[in-house]
């Protein structure tokens, strides 16, 4: 009798170790926040200096890629050539919610060369990895706008 309650009880025990040891090794594995956000601007960045348009969208937010095609955005970015950059800062939120970068681009817009133009973006985190996030337009803001320019 007591063999069949052990057998009974051993593969619910086993289970839970596993879990438990699951859990255990993501835990171990996790980069921490600015670890992640530096990699993952550095990519972002790089896909820019490289022009890869496609590769660069998919470091937006889900709510950027509600807001803009990425046909639309390889159109506006195709007008500035990203020469070289350095991430100058990462401020992470004390919420740990968001992440302000700092980077410093060098690169020409319309024939105008810039060196060490600051480019500030805001990361959020989303499902397991970091996002860059535009917030929407308000159009509240934008008809103040042109009726101040009609004026």
């Amino acid at each position: 009798m007591p063999i069949k309650t052990a057998r009974r009880f051993l593969l619910p025990v086993i289970c839970v170790l596993l879990m438990i040891a699951t859990t255990a090794c993501q835990l171990m594995h996790r980069v921490p926040p600015e670890e992640a956000i530096r990699k993952r601007a550095g990519e972002f960045m790089n896909a820019k200096v490289n022009k890869d348009w496609t590769k660069a969208f998919t470091y937006f937010d889900s709510d950027y890629h509600e807001m803009i095609t990425s046909r639309q955005f390889e159109r506006k970015m195709s007008k500035i050539e990203v020469k070289a950059f350095t991430i100058k800062s990462i401020t992470i939120d004390p919420s740990g919610e968001k992440v302000t970068v700092v980077v410093k681009v060098d690169g020409d817009m319309q024939g105008f060369k810039f060196k060490g133009n600051p480019e500030t973006q805001t990361w959020i985190e989303e499902g397991s990895s970091w996002y860059i996030h535009v917030p929407p337009k308000d159009p509240k803001n934008i008809l103040d706008t042109m009726k101040k320019a009609a004026d």
